[in-house]
């Protein structure tokens, strides 16, 4: 990449009518960054949460000063994160003078050090499910980070990282009836000794987080959890997560932190297999693997992580 990085870069503005509610759709788009929203001078509704955290609607009643300008603030954690510039700013305008920027004071924000989604007590979901009270499988993940041999840096899933085979398809093996998994390949079944952060294909009930070990009894809200597909994991502390197993498939279970995931911080859980043989698999799928593995017998491919992209 070529070209000089500039510190002049203008701020996003956003036009608020006076006495009118407006709707704001929040994605945290980044890798790693935890981020508070808010608006100077005005109170966010959350309406929905669409299970992850990372995309929130907001409606905000367009009540203050009309002639005033205020500052709208996205605080990324500087104790769960290391960001290069904690806080991102816009300018949030009614009839002001757009060349004035706001000079107004943020709300009071304290960084809990936590590093975990709002407390489970005060999420309750608006539309009630209520999620089986003796499910029919339970098993745990421990998640650890070690140095390996070489000197660098894995994350772990049940002391596993994983490392995928490009010219081994996890799910083109399942419908083949082709179980002979190695290690690397940090696949489990529920069932297993071990289980399932993000889990692809369903949403978890989040039934129980906090520090240390999960007392083996305390569930909250255990009428309505909450639900999501994306739960932080505190450090040094606990999540105890439910899901439906009615959709057959190999799902990946994995960090959304970029490098972590890089780093073999990923498994992959095998639902269903009786019913993955009879799936039909869109014909491109095995023929892109036939093309693959043409290509690898006349090249070396330079896997420099744990071969999973996002």
């Amino acid at each position: 990449m070529t070209g000089n990085c500039t510190n002049n870069a203008p701020l996003a503005k956003f036009r608020f009518q006076k006495g009118k509610a407006h709707r704001l759709r929040l994605v945290n788009a980044g890798a790693a960054g935890q981020e508070v929203f808010s608006i100077d001078g005005h109170e966010l509704t959350v309406i929905a949460n669409d299970y992850v955290g990372q995309r929130t609607d907001v409606v905000v009643q367009a009540d203050g000063d009309a002639s005033s300008a205020y500052w709208m603030r996205s605080n990324i954690s500087t104790i769960c994160n290391l960001p290069r510039q904690p806080q991102a700013l816009a300018e949030v305008l009614y009839d002001a003078d757009t060349s004035k920027q706001p000079a107004t004071q943020a709300w009071p924000y304290t960084d809990n050090g936590k590093c975990n989604n709002d407390d489970l007590s005060i999420t309750t979901p608006y539309y009630s499910i209520t999620p089986a009270v003796n499910p029919a499988k339970t098993f745990q993940v421990i998640v650890d980070e070690v140095v390996n041999a070489t000197g660098h840096l894995n994350w772990r899933l049940n002391e596993q990282a994983f490392r995928g085979n490009y010219n081994k398809p996890l799910l083109l093996l399942a419908q083949e009836k082709d179980q002979t998994w190695v290690p690397e390949w940090n696949v489990v079944q529920p069932g297993d000794s071990r289980t399932p952060m993000h889990l692809h294909g369903h949403n978890m009930y989040i039934l129980h987080e906090g520090d240390g070990f999960w007392d083996g009894q305390s569930i909250t809200n255990p009428q309505n959890p909450q639900r999501r597909d994306v739960q932080m994991l505190r450090p040094n502390g606990h999540i105890v997560a439910q899901y439906d197993a009615d959709n057959p498939g190999v799902w990946p279970f994995h960090c959304h932190i970029a490098w972590h995931l890089s780093l073999g911080l990923y498994m992959n859980i095998l639902e269903r297999p009786d019913d993955v043989t009879s799936m039909s698999i869109p014909d491109i799928l095995p023929q892109t693997c036939r093309d693959w593995d043409a290509y690898t017998s006349r090249a070396v491919v330079d896997q420099i992580d744990s071969g999973l992209k996002k």
